[in-house]
């Protein structure tokens, strides 16, 4: 049987509030939807790559029709209407840049004038930014901070299975605990491999086993061969 190759056009994988893991951070998804509740003008998340800041950001953002933003791309805010939420990411990406600095420094003053809301995320706590700018730094200080902690293998392992069920497939056990015994244990390296392995099954029409897994897997470790790396240079 010839295999199916699978169509260009596809459903992305949803970024949603609902389909956040908490595990451990409970307290900072609350703080988040106090902030979407127009409770909290200000929140300040940080956590190591993989630790669910941009998921949270981009989901709130699409959320409340808010607007997402990585850190280096900040432009000067607009003379009309603010967005509701504006949700910065990679807030370290700006520290010891004057003109960044100066423009979210900007943003504070106005989206704080016209009562809207700012949530933020770094890979540090606000203290340990390298902001060269002393009133910025008074700024990031305002509201409560939160760690955003890894995920445990039981979270990853919900994550896991909630993951393949939103693109048609399903993970027995023994394969979630084959995944996480030989794949980095971050969401953003395992959601690579789900990409992968919702393509694979798609196209052989195949189910997501341990056999395919391993396939998958094998497949995304292999080097590039020196042949293709050349034609990819032409």
């Amino acid at each position: 049987m010839t295999a199916q190759l699978p169509l260009d056009l596809r459903l992305e994988h949803p970024t949603r509030l609902e389909n956040f893991i908490p595990g451990a951070n409970t307290e900072a998804l609350a703080a988040v939807h106090r902030c979407l509740d127009g409770d909290e003008p200000y929140v300040y998340l940080w956590g190591s790559t993989g630790s669910g800041r941009s998921h949270l950001l981009q989901a709130a953002a699409l959320a409340t029709g808010g607007r997402y933003l990585p850190a280096s791309g900040l432009g000067e805010p607009p003379d009309g209407d603010l967005p509701d939420l504006l949700c910065l990411d990679d807030l370290h990406h700006l520290a010891g840049d004057r003109l960044l600095e100066a423009r979210l420094f900007t943003w504070f003053n106005r989206l704080r004038e016209a009562g809207r809301r700012l949530l933020v995320a770094a890979d540090r706590p606000a203290a340990h930014l390298p902001v060269a700018l002393p009133d910025l730094a008074s700024r990031l200080a305002w509201g409560p901070g939160y760690r955003l902690r890894p995920l445990d293998d039981e979270a990853l392992g919900h994550w896991l299975r909630q993951n393949a069920r939103e693109r048609g497939m399903q993970l027995s056990e023994a394969a979630v605990r084959y995944i996480l015994y030989r794949c980095p244990r971050d969401p953003t390296s395992l959601g690579a491999l789900m990409e992968r392995l919702d393509r694979e099954t798609l196209a052989a029409q195949r189910s997501a086993t341990i056999p395919v897994i391993c396939q998958v897997i094998r497949a995304a470790s292999a080097p590039t061969p020196v042949k293709q790396i050349a034609q990819t240079a032409e």
